[in-house]
This record gives C-alpha cells, structure tokens and sequence, in this order.
C-alpha cells in the first residue's frame, strides 16, 4: 500500500471521524475521538512517519486545549437556553 493509499483509507477517514467527535460537549464522545486519533497515528506512523506526526500533533492541541475533560461534562451553552441552564448549576 503506498502513502497516498494510506491517506485515502485510513488517514482521512480517520481524522474525519476523530474530529468530528469533538463536535459538542461530551466526555465520552471526545473520548472516542481520541482513540479514533490514537488509532490513525499508529498505522500512519507504520506509513510515514511524517503523517504519524500530523496525528501526534492534533493530539496534543486537542488535549491541550483542555477536550475531554471536566469542562466537557457541565452543561452545553449551546443547547441549553434560559431556565435550563441556570437550573443544570455550575
């Protein structure tokens, strides 16, 4: 399999999916997407390393940025209005 196949099997479908997962508020969701990432950085990695180190470093942004953790658990802004929210508390 060459790089460019490895891309198009697993590369985009994986950073698809992985990030796609972060979409929301969810701790097991943003969960999932972190295996799905750690999965597609260890078979690129077997590729190319170079592509290895493109899901390395969304991995370490995301967990960075703080995705999958205690933030993630409270209520969403988002879909929670008014009443709803000040009722779900800090």
């Amino acid at each position: 399999m060459s790089l460019l196949q490895a891309w198009l099997f697993v590369g985009v479908p994986a950073l698809a999916l992985g990030l796609a997962a972060f979409l929301g508020r969810s701790r097991w969701r943003s969960g999932l997407g972190y295996l799905v990432l750690l999965a597609g950085f260890g078979v690129m990695t077997l590729f190319d390393r170079a592509s290895g180190a493109v899901f390395g470093g969304l991995l370490a942004l995301l967990y960075a940025a703080g995705r999958g953790g205690n933030a993630d658990s409270g209520p969403d802004p988002l879909t929670q209005t008014g009443v709803e929210a000040a009722e779900a508390g800090p």
